[in-house]
């Protein structure tokens, strides 16, 4: 099966609880026999999956906890359990990482396109998601970028600049971090520069917006627009922003078993979830040891 996405504190704070069943039942239906392709509607709910136990793609219904659709994988084409299925506004597609391919993904007629050579995809820090107009690929080492349509038409993505962090947003633009700037490229719009008055130490993107958070500061910042003191919660220098998200008009935090939404001017909203314990300090140790050493990002 491959690897589930990280879930974002958004989804953490409106349903921690079902995510939670539905994870279960997702594990609990790759075991099933009998699942047949089925023609279907779209569906927010539902996820496509690699099960490279079965060499499967398989459309997983997260709510329902059942399979609703499977493809199969040619099995002379075998990767070694490295394909990832991605998909957004723009499509779904499979990604083949050892064959530096792209396959799209047809949900209507429940069958894969023609394999498409994308060399970005053989770059070491190669980092790829789903925005309206297609697969968005980016290599930061090289400067480089691509988006994808489900057409397999592939066009470049210009004005790709020096970074320390970057990120794809859920619209499929491009954000780009160095030092006291945040460099926001798109496949269809110039580039623009925005100024960082905090610097930058923990990112994440909420719809095409940028969020940075110095926790040294206790300061949210988006970039091009307000910043937020966050001082007032408690060990908010232990703090973790939310993954990248879908457009919103706030974004978490997450310290102990709080998660605050912060807005552009103010703290919106608070939740308590029991349990929770989120550490941004340890979350980081941990992953450097998984990791085998290094900075975590």
């Amino acid at each position: 099966m491959g690897q589930l996405q990280n879930v974002s504190w958004r989804t953490v704070g409106y349903s921690a609880l079902g995510t939670a069943v539905a994870a279960a039942s997702v594990i609990a239906v790759f075991n099933s026999d009998g699942v047949h392709p089925t023609a279907l509607t779209s569906n927010a709910a539902t996820k496509w999956l690699v099960d490279n136990q079965h060499h499967n793609v398989v459309l997983v219904d997260g709510l329902a906890g059942h399979v609703v659709a499977k493809v199969q994988l040619d099995p002379e084409t075998d990767s070694g359990g490295r394909e990832e299925a991605v998909q957004g506004a723009g499509g779904a597609f499979l990604i083949d990482r050892t064959q530096a391919s792209v396959r799209t993904i047809s949900t209507s007629k429940l069958q894969l396109g023609t394999p498409q050579t994308v060399g970005l995809l053989n770059e070491k820090n190669a980092k790829f998601d789903v925005g309206p107009s297609g697969l968005t690929i980016l290599s930061p080492d090289t400067k480089e970028a691509s988006v994808v349509a489900v057409d397999d038409v592939t066009r470049p993505v210009e004005g790709i600049t020096q970074s320390t962090v970057s990120r794809i947003a859920f619209d499929g633009s491009i954000w780009l971090f160095d030092k006291d700037t945040a460099t926001h490229v798109s496949v269809d719009k110039p580039r623009e520069v925005e100024s960082l008055r905090n610097g930058v130490v923990q990112t994440t993107t909420i719809g095409g917006r940028a969020v940075t958070f110095n926790p040294s500061k206790s300061v949210i910042e988006w970039a091009g627009g307000g910043t937020v003191a966050v001082d007032s919660i408690a060990n908010a220098s232990e703090a973790g922003l939310q993954e990248p998200g879908d457009d919103a008009s706030c974004v978490w935090l997450a310290v102990g078993d709080n998660l605050d939404c912060i807005g552009g001017n103010r703290i919106e909203q608070r939740l308590v979830i029991k349990g929770l314990n989120f550490d941004q300090a340890g979350h980081a140790c941990q992953r450097r040891q998984a990791e085998g050493g290094g900075v975590a990002a």
